[in-house]
């Protein structure tokens, strides 16, 4: 067995005898290298450390590619190394689609990289890329419809191309962890927001879910807090009016020197208020590329003015919309959509599809 980060580095599938990857011990760090865990990756032997993800141990012994993008199967290494990542992830054994950066490792895991033939790294499925001129976005929604006869040919194409991994149907069914709760809060995120969160509802007498991807995160967060001796500060008082809030956030987080609030916004607010939404966080949509609501102003200016263009209402969601600028909030779609071509001609057939 070669040992991933004593000494051995594997890239792709290959395993050559380089430096280790491993970063050295550090005080409070959640391996445990008295425990190495064997596993293999692709097939061959390797090993991490108990409290390694799949993902880190991999990492550790220098493995820089873990998967292939699904249309052009260009390689793809790290991008967040957590549960949300959306390159790492692998087949554990006949569990598909498993998420290597949030999997905690344990011995005799069999992971494969997915969506790679005949390996990852030599991926025949990669000549894609030679054709990636005639291979626009969503072209497979119409280059494979007709002859309609030739469509299990195209089907079964189409499959192999598809990304994910392999389901067995013989595979016994596995028990996964579930809870039945009916909490008056539930704080999704662990962090120091998601802890300022749920603190303030907890105070305020209610009971209260908390729940994190990172199961470990809030409890960190926690004791770090306590270790320095702080508290936990929210940013605004719940009673705060919906202006004053915005207007801390504006000033407070994105350095301005206050907000304009257009007439509408502002009576938008007001009737939030009085419709009794008044104690509910605010939600600022800006601009991704400013502290400013100025794309053009990049970075964090200062002395800026936050302009309130429109207000909105989540009730379920629990908390109140500010937007700011010319922001799309949803975008990606086209300024004429699509849907408003298609209809139903005199023969009745649908026109406008394709």
């Amino acid at each position: 067995m070669s040992p991933l980060g004593s000494g051995l580095r594997r890239n792709d599938d290959r395993v050559v005898p380089v430096s280790p990857a491993r970063l050295p011990a550090r005080p409070g760090e959640v391996i445990d290298r008295e425990s190495p865990l064997p596993f293999t990756w692709n097939g061959r032997a390797v090993s991490g450390f108990a409290g390694d993800t799949i993902v880190s141990a991999l990492a550790a012994g220098g493995c820089t590619v873990f998967s292939r993008s699904m249309k052009y199967h260009r390689p793809r290494g790290i991008l967040t190394a957590d549960y949300w990542d959306p390159n790492t992830l692998v087949q554990v054994g006949d569990e598909p689609n498993v998420r290597g950066g949030h999997r905690l490792l344990t011995a005799g895991m069999a992971v494969s990289a997915q969506n790679a033939w005949p390996s990852l790294r030599w991926d025949a499925k990669a000549l894609t890329n030679l054709g990636g001129r005639a291979l626009s976005a969503g072209f497979y929604y119409k280059t494979f419809m007709r002859p309609r006869r030739l469509w299990p040919a195209y089907e079964k194409v189409l499959a192999r191309f598809a990304p994910g991994g392999v389901v067995d149907p013989a595979s016994a069914p596995r028990p996964h962890e579930k809870r039945y709760a009916h909490p008056d809060v539930v704080v999704a995120g662990g962090g120091p927001a998601g802890l300022a969160a749920a603190t303030a509802a907890a105070r305020a007498g209610a009971s209260v879910l908390l729940v994190d991807a990172m199961p470990e995160r809030a409890e960190e967060t926690r004791a770090s807090i306590e270790q320095e001796g702080g508290t936990v500060d929210l940013l605004y008082d719940d009673e705060a009016s919906l202006h004053d809030k915005i207007d801390t956030v504006a000033r407070r987080i994105y350095g301005a020197s206050g907000i304009a609030v257009e007439p509408d916004a502002a009576r938008d607010l007001a009737m939030f208020e009085d419709w009794g939404y008044g104690r509910l966080p605010v939600c600022v949509a800006k601009t991704q590329y400013s502290f400013s609501a100025d794309p053009k102003a990049l970075g964090a200016p200062d002395d800026h003015v936050l302009p309130v263009r429109e207000a909105r209402l989540s009730a379920g969601a629990g908390f109140v919309v500010a937007i700011t600028g010319a922001v799309m909030t949803m975008p990606g779609l086209p300024r004429r959509p699509a849907a408003l071509d298609i209809g139903v001609d005199a023969n009745g057939q649908v026109v406008g599809v394709f």
